[in-house]
């Protein structure tokens, strides 16, 4: 398959700046760039904010990484949270790939929901990690097949995460927090956004004037994830100012040392 020539704008000032931490966090994984015409790529994207400048810095300004579409594919899941609003942020995406991507290609894949997970009896699993099992399951099947999957995570995410392992006592096994890079299957995952804060994005998306839709399940408070971001890690912050920052960097330390000793 012939490559598609992509016509590239300029980048603002803050998509500049990520699209250098992007660049600089792959290249310390070990990913050449840019990524060859015949390497299989999926972006999953939400409609959310962070996936959504995700795709549009790799789509529409990344000729440094990703400068072919032919093996592209955005890829939008449908977890099944919020029937109500799929199809809106279905339409989006596509919208998107259609309007602005260059017509990259869409696919759209509906995932079982944790209620219906509970009817088909699994039980005592949390909504989010069910969630997360099925995504995987999808992203499994393209990484069997030798694609890289690339996700959102950003360094809020980072923060969450590290935190949610301490307090399960998941420190010791888990502490360096989620790999900008890593193997699976014949694939690979990659997080090019482990270098960038959400605040950071959200003023990258209102620059480049990208449109995205609002996750409801970040301001409900049922969710573990969400009572965290909203009422425990503001709180730290108010009396440890910086402590997020000081956490995502104290797990890059460790995880620098214990590299060293492999």
């Amino acid at each position: 398959m012939t490559s598609t020539p992509v016509v590239y704008t300029k980048a603002g000032p803050q998509a500049g700046a990520i699209l250098r931490s992007m660049v600089a966090l792959m290249r310390q994984g070990g990913v050449n760039l840019p990524v060859l015409p015949e390497q299989e790529v999926v972006l999953s994207v939400s409609a959310g904010v962070d996936s959504m400048v995700m795709a549009d810095l790799l789509l529409r300004l990344g000729r440094r990484i990703l400068p072919h579409h032919s093996r592209v594919t955005v890829l939008h899941l449908d977890h099944g949270w919020r029937p109500e609003s799929a199809d809106q942020e279905r339409d989006l995406v596509q919208d998107h790939c259609l309007n602005r991507w260059g017509g990259v290609r869409f696919e759209s894949i509906r995932l079982s929901s944790p209620q219906e997970g509970r009817l088909q009896g699994e039980k005592g699993v949390s909504p989010e990690a069910y969630s997360r099992s099925k995504r995987l399951e999808v992203y499994d099947r393209f990484l069997s097949q030798g694609a890289w999957v690339w996700t959102a995570h950003h360094l809020d995410d980072q923060a969450e995460t590290l935190f949610w392992r301490f307090l399960r006592g998941e420190w010791d096994s888990h502490g360096e927090g989620i790999y900008p890079v890593y193997a699976r299957g014949s694939g690979q995952m990659i997080r090019p956004l482990l270098g960038v804060w959400k605040s950071q994005l959200r003023e990258c998306a209102i620059e480049e004037g990208l449109s995205w839709l609002e996750d409801p399940t970040n301001h409900e408070g049922d969710l573990m994830r969400t009572q965290l971001r909203q009422k425990v890690f503001p709180e730290l912050e108010r009396v440890f100012p910086g402590f997020k920052r000081r956490l995502v960097r104290y797990a890059s330390v460790c995880g620098a040392k214990n590299s060293s000793r492999l």
